[in-house]
């Protein structure tokens, strides 16, 4: 791989990288919003519609990238397999089991490292689909509370 390849595969991994921060910020900042509006009693109804509403775009967005992910990973699989058979054909050197390994692994760094990023991603909104769970649970929990303090229970 030339020099100006390698720097294009990094000019889109940072593009990459900084897509998903960006879509990573956009969503905290949304799940805080939801979150803020829970001190007032009269908007749970609202809470809780925009709670599934987001949770469900949020599960469909895992998903379209848990597919995109397997899609590299596949590519991935194939680029290792491909480098390391080369190096199994290779008759003017021997190499050992550890060194067709880590050549392999150098070789298909970029692609590793891409998929490496998008599982980030995907843990990501794992857990903010976790968290919007956590607060659709908790909407019954605070309805039980404010009924507590007004002595209905």
């Amino acid at each position: 791989m030339s020099s100006s390849e390698n720097q294009v595969v990094s000019s889109e991994q940072v593009s990459y990288v900084e897509r998903f921060e960006q879509e990573r910020n956009e969503w905290t900042t949304r799940v805080k919003e939801i979150a803020s509006r829970f001190k007032n009693v009269e908007d749970l109804v609202d809470v809780q519609v925009d709670l599934y509403s987001e949770r469900q775009r949020a599960a469909e967005y895992m998903h379209q990238l848990m597919v995109l992910q397997s899609k590299l990973k596949k590519a991935w699989v194939a680029e290792y397999q491909k480098v390391y058979n080369n190096l199994l054909l290779d008759q003017d050197y021997r190499y050992s089991e550890k060194e067709k390994q880590r050549i392999a692994e150098e070789k298909t760094s970029s692609a590793k490292l891409k998929l490496d990023i998008l599982q980030t991603h995907v843990d990501f909104f794992r857990e903010t689909t976790k968290t919007i769970d956590n607060m659709i649970f908790g909407v019954k929990h605070r309805l039980e509370i404010e009924d507590f303090k007004r002595g209905n229970k």
